[in-house]
């Protein structure tokens, strides 16, 4: 795994199971001035490498990430 690819995180709110070879990790961390920022992270089990991050705004108190369909991702958020 080379060093680029490494995700600091600050604390997992939740793992979901997405298919054989991706999962997506709802997360937060710091933020740059003030308070957390939410990030929901697709990543590749097989090569370990990150698929997409997506910035979700301000972080507090998500729960769970659950996948509905192959096409729905459901999360809670604040």
């Amino acid at each position: 795994m080379s060093k680029k690819n490494n995700e600091i995180v600050g604390g997992i709110y939740d793992i979901c199971n997405i298919n054989d070879s991706e999962i997506a990790i709802y997360y937060y961390k710091d933020g740059k001035l003030y308070g957390y920022n939410a990030f929901l992270l697709f990543y590749d089990k097989l090569y370990y490498e990150k698929i997409k991050i997506l910035k979700l705004g301000d972080g507090q108190e998500g729960n769970f990430i659950k996948l509905i369909d192959e096409n729905t991702l459901v999360l809670d958020r604040n």
